[in-house]
């Protein structure tokens, strides 16, 4: 029980992060791609 509040935890803040390291990944492929 604790382990599964545990990794509710840590998917609550790892899911915000990966989406942001997502959006600035992308956001640099495309910056390379215009110039």
């Amino acid at each position: 029980m604790i382990v599964v509040v545990i990794l509710g935890i840590l998917a609550a803040i790892a899911i915000p992060l990966y989406m942001k390291f997502v959006q600035q990944s992308k956001t640099g492929e495309a910056q390379g791609n215009l110039g």
